[in-house]
């Protein structure tokens, strides 16, 4: 089973600003000799969506981040190696799997290539050559950032398993360690199960959407 992910449903939330505490432990109380790599507090962040550009010949012209990149450089379009989506029906893919992710929805494989399919109909994950996994995408749903270099080839070229993760950035985002219990206790009845459910305002009992949406390792919610 792969890391489950903290989705921020609200667009306009900016990055630092959404923390959950109650992921144990706390890094300020965390003995380093006995304790695992601390999980919380953890700020949520945004899924990051840029267009990429290429060259005529498929070649990237700049380090592009993102959903979309990721999908430019693993998804088979035509299902049998010949090309890469173009940067912008990738960037078109991303857009509805973000929408997807904010509107709750399941996004397990079947659930992604469904909206894949309505962008590019004859690709997918698991796919003809498509190296995309349901997991990456997730991870880039969840704020982990994904970062595809200038130079590289989208002619017909996927990234192995390998080379895409040595793209992601874990500098700015860390996986959740799924056997760390305090990440399910708060999915049942801490700060992830308030976020993730839908609010009332104490002032003026307006009714609010929830903050985040959370997903398992396979895109089914939590």
């Amino acid at each position: 089973m792969t890391s489950p992910v903290i989705c921020v449903v609200d667009p306009n939330l900016e990055n630092g600003t959404l923390m959950i505490k109650d992921l144990w432990p706390n890094r300020s109380l965390a003995n380093p000799v006995i304790d695992p790599a601390p999980q919380g507090p953890r700020y949520i962040r945004q899924p990051e969506n840029v267009l990429p550009s290429t060259t005529g010949a498929g070649v990237v012209r700049a380090d592009v981040n993102g959903l979309a990149a990721y999908l430019l450089c693993t998804l088979d379009r035509a299902g049998g190696g010949a090309a890469n989506p173009t940067p912008a029906e990738a960037f078109a893919i991303a857009e509805a799997l973000i929408s997807s992710m904010r509107d709750g929805d399941d996004l397990e494989e079947a659930d992604m290539n469904v909206i894949i399919a309505i962008e590019v109909g004859a690709t997918g994950i698991g796919l003809g050559d498509s190296t995309a996994t349901v997991a990456n995408i997730l991870s880039i749903l969840g704020g982990d950032r994904f970062v595809l270099p200038a130079g590289t080839s989208v002619a017909g070229v996927y990234q192995t398993l390998a080379q895409q993760t040595a793209l992601f950035d874990r500098g700015v985002y860390s996986p959740i360690n799924e056997d760390d219990s305090s990440f399910w206790i708060s999915v049942e009845q801490g700060d992830l199960y308030k976020a993730k459910n839908a609010r009332v305002d104490p002032v003026t009992g307006v009714a609010l959407d929830p903050l985040v949406v959370v997903y398992a390792g396979d895109g089914t919610l939590l």
